[in-house]
């Protein structure tokens, strides 16, 4: 629930229209409403501009046990819900590179069946489990746990690489083998894409809403 809140209620982009609004109401001078513009127009340009920076140094992925070698081991894959498409479309590339045998699409939205079903035939060769929806990380664990008996010992974890320490955090599995696949939200910032504020700002978002989760996690001893 708490994800939820934060996710729809601590945005970015509604802050940006509150301050323009009490900006707009509060204060007449025309020069400090352009002020106040200026200043939000350069702040998310600088985080536009640096997101690649902030996502690397936010996931901190040289401290996380990243599975990135093609190798004879076999595995079975957890998708963690969210960004579905984008984690469907390379849980259907990872299984080419890695002995899978059964995956487990966690979903947070009914895409994920959608998915499946347009694609079964990307999965002839694995057991494939949908699992009943999820509104939260630690939802995901909970499901992960139900979900656990049939898996084998060395699981791999999919998701957004900016998610991936508070997942490290929560999923700690005694009897198991944890490696993380990291879904990279790092692009390339060359000609427009350095002027592309929404992205910016979506990235801002996502990053604030895992710290404020964390915090929560921590406080509600999840970890």
């Amino acid at each position: 629930m708490f994800e939820i809140i934060i996710r729809h209620i601590f945005n970015f982009q509604n802050l940006i229209i509150l301050l323009f609004l009490v900006n707009f109401f509060l204060i007449k001078s025309k020069l400090k409403y352009l002020n106040l513009f200026v200043f939000i127009l350069i702040l998310l340009l600088g985080v536009t501009n640096f997101q690649n920076k902030i996502i690397k140094y936010y996931s901190n992925l040289d401290e996380i046990n990243l599975l990135s070698k093609k190798n004879n081991q076999d595995y079975d894959l957890v998708v963690l819900g969210s960004n579905s498409l984008k984690r469907f479309n390379l849980a259907s590339k990872l299984i080419d590179e890695y002995n899978i045998k059964n995956i487990i699409f966690i979903r947070d939205n009914d895409l994920i069946k959608e998915y499946y079903e347009s694609n079964k035939n990307l999965f002839l060769n694995q057991n494939v489990y949908i699992s009943e929806i999820s509104t939260s990380t630690y939802e995901d664990f909970l499901i992960f746990k139900s979900y656990e008996k049939l898996l084998n010992d060395n699981v791999i974890i999919l998701t957004d690489d900016f998610h991936i320490p508070r997942t490290k955090k929560l999923f700690q599995i005694k009897d198991k083998k944890i490696y993380f696949y990291a879904l990279s939200n790092v692009s390339n910032l060359s000609g427009y894409h350095k002027f592309d504020i929404g992205r910016g700002l979506g990235i801002l978002t996502s990053i604030t809403h895992e710290i404020l989760a964390n915090y929560y996690y921590k406080l509600m001893k999840y970890y």
